[in-house]
């Protein structure tokens, strides 16, 4: 019983769904547009389409990831991976569109399905009443066999006593022959009954028969007159949607010509482009190349005129530091002979002017040995 209720609902919730579809008005010229042949065989084909736009988007992306900078843009990946992602889009936007239309035949298909159940379910019902009057006929006729039987009962009863009866009067068998009248009379009531019941019932078995019969051949013919039309109509527009999709894929086919071209033009503008480039740059690293060459020239013999000029003045230095030392040994000799004349009388000064002297000469020695060697 759970199991019958659960299939009762589960049919009543289908039945729900379908009538949903089928009270949703359908555009005729939608219809007539719609082509179901090609429709499917467009819905493979761009199915197929949008898998191999995918796969070649993830390639590229998966090129552009494993490159480099220079190879990126040298190949115009970044380029490629926007044309892939609109012709996945397109291509994406094609399968929506044919998905719609398969999905507005399908809402027509199951208007004609909800049509035809209502029908079948007002036939259904018609034949359930024509069953429920036909029970209640057979109990009503039940219900007078049973009294025939209680009256057949009664009159076996009574036929048993005027069997057993003795010794009866006149009067009394007098009332038992019209008691036998009665009982004859009640049993052709009865039988007479019984032959009209029969008669109405066999009278309204063949009229609800006739009218089942007839109603379901009119519906049958309102369905197959129906079922004709749609199908002129869907062949109609099928034939209408091949003619426009032959036109459609003849304006793509020249569209896309017309796009391949215009890449391939623009490929080999930019291959031109990357070729003056890189001569132009093969050009600029020899340029660059010379000058560094030139400037390193320059600066070794820079380097040799400056070492030669500090030798010079090296030498020159040393030559006035001889002469320099050569003068103040000959100025000291001197000084030291004038102290020693007058060694008594200015003993004091002497040693004091020698101090001076010699603190004098020192200094001027550390300054050029300074010299030299700052210059070296």
């Amino acid at each position: 019983m759970p199991n019958q209720t659960r299939t009762s609902t589960k049919g009543s919730q289908e039945l729900q769904i379908v009538q949903a579809f089928s009270s949703l008005e359908v555009p005729e010229r939608i219809i007539r547009e719609s082509n179901i042949k090609e429709l499917l065989k467009g819905l493979s084909a761009d199915q197929e389409k949008v898998l191999s736009e995918a796969d070649r988007l993830n390639r590229l992306r998966g090129e552009k990831k494993d490159g480099n900078f220079v190879g990126n843009w040298f190949h115009g990946r970044s380029d490629k991976i926007q044309e892939a992602q609109l012709d996945l889009n397109a291509s994406i936007g094609q399968l929506t569109q044919k998905s719609s239309q398969l999905l507005v035949v399908n809402t027509a298909i199951s208007k004609v399905l909800s049509d035809q159940q209502k029908l079948l379910l007002q036939q259904q019902n018609l034949l359930k009443q024509q069953a429920d009057e036909l029970v209640a006929q057979n109990q009503r006729i039940l219900d007078q066999q049973v009294q025939l039987g209680e009256q057949q009962q009664a009159i076996n009863a009574a036929n048993q006593g005027l069997l057993e009866a003795k010794g009866l009067t006149q009067e009394q068998a007098q009332q038992l022959v019209g008691c036998v009248k009665q009982v004859r009379e009640a049993e052709q009531r009865i039988d007479a009954a019984n032959r009209a019941l029969r008669d109405e019932v066999t009278r309204d078995l063949g009229v609800a028969s006739a009218q089942c019969v007839s109603q379901l051949g009119v519906g049958f013919a309102n369905l197959e007159q129906r079922q004709t039309e749609n199908a002129r109509q869907l062949s109609d527009a099928l034939q209408a949607q091949a003619e426009r999709n032959e036109d459609e894929f003849a304006r793509f086919a020249e569209d896309g010509q017309r796009l391949r071209k215009d890449i391939d033009r623009h490929l080999q503008e930019q291959d031109r482009t990357l070729a003056s480039q890189a001569a132009e740059a093969t050009r600029v690293q020899a340029a660059l190349e010379q000058r560094q060459q030139a400037h390193a020239q320059g600066l070794q013999e820079q380097l040799g005129a400056h070492e030669a000029a500090a030798l010079q003045q090296a030498a020159a230095l040393r030559e006035s530091f001889d002469q320099s030392l050569q003068a103040l040994d000959l100025d000291l000799s001197q000084r030291l002979l004038a102290l020693q004349a007058g060694h008594d009388r200015r003993f004091g000064q002497q040693r004091l002017a020698l101090a001076g002297a010699s603190v004098l000469a020192l200094a001027a020695l550390g300054w050029q040995v300074a010299v030299h060697f700052a210059l070296i």
